[in-house]
C-alpha cells in the first residue's frame, strides 16, 4: 500500500467519529431546545386549567388530560347552548 492511501485512510477515521460527535452535539441541542419548548407551552397551559388546592405542580401527563377535561366540557356547553338547552 502506498503512504498515501494509508494517510488518507488514517485520516477519514480520525474525522468521521469527529463529524459523528459534532453532528450528535448539534442533535443535543436541537432536542434540548425542543423540550424547553414543550416545557413552557406545559407552564402555559397549567395556568389556564381550572385545579383546586393544587400544592404541587400537574405531571405533563396530568395537564393534558385536565385540559382535555375541559376542553370536551367547554364543547357540551357549547352544544347545549345551541340546542337551547342553556341559556346564556
Amino acid at each position: 500500500m502506498s503512504s498515501k492511501f494509508i494517510s488518507q485512510h488514517i485520516k477519514s477515521d480520525e474525522i468521521a467519529p469527529a463529524k459523528h460527535r459534532i453532528r450528535r452535539i448539534k442533535a443535543n441541542g436541537r432536542e434540548r431546545q425542543r423540550m424547553h419548548g414543550l416545557n413552557h407551552a406545559l407552564d402555559n397551559l397549567r395556568r389556564c386549567v381550572p385545579i383546586s388546592a393544587q400544592h404541587q405542580k400537574l405531571s405533563k401527563i396530568e395537564t393534558l388530560k385536565l385540559a382535555s377535561r375541559v376542553v370536551l366540557e367547554c364543547h357540551t356547553v357549547c352544544q347545549m347552548h345551541d340546542m337551547g338547552v342553556v341559556n346564556g
